[in-house]
């Protein structure tokens, strides 16, 4: 498909475009979940090793420390608009909302081996997917209902 320049197609399709780096750093996050795999095979690390111990390891000095560098933040300057990236938009909590950062999680994740595989069944097998899991949970309570 090729778009008129200067369409509404155009522009949507501009703006969604994944931007360089964007794409870096997604490169940089799989070649860091492969070494962490890697590792945790290597080491029979548990998985509260991967969780907690991984992410605190220092990467200064070592070639890591251009891939994986410390962030500083810098002091929030109280203006009506502060950052195009969306740095400071909150005072209290400068990277919220930041640009090409990473999802806080609220819950630890819970992969199979401890890095990034699907959790699996306690017989070891696939867990249904999430359609599966509404369509039988909506069977159920229809049936509940009827009783």
């Amino acid at each position: 498909i090729v778009l008129d320049p200067g369409s509404p197609s155009w522009f949507a399709a501009a703006s969604a475009k994944t931007k360089v780096v964007a794409k870096n750093i997604s490169k940089m996050a799989l070649v860091s979940e492969e070494a962490t795999r890697l590792l945790t095979n290597q080491y029979k690390f548990n998985k509260d090793q991967v969780l907690h111990a991984l992410p605190t390891v220092d990467v200064r000095g070592t070639v890591l420390e251009r891939d994986c560098p410390l962030t500083v933040d810098f002091p929030c300057r109280p203006k009506k608009y502060r950052a195009y990236s969306g740095y400071c938009n909150n005072v209290q909590n400068p990277r919220w909302g930041n640009a090409n950062t990473a999802y806080v999680r609220y819950l630890s994740p819970d992969y199979s081996n401890s890095v990034n595989s699907p959790r699996q069944s306690t017989t070891g097998g696939h867990l249904p997917g999430a359609h599966h899991v509404v369509l039988l949970s909506t069977l159920i309570l229809r049936d509940l209902t009827l009783i």
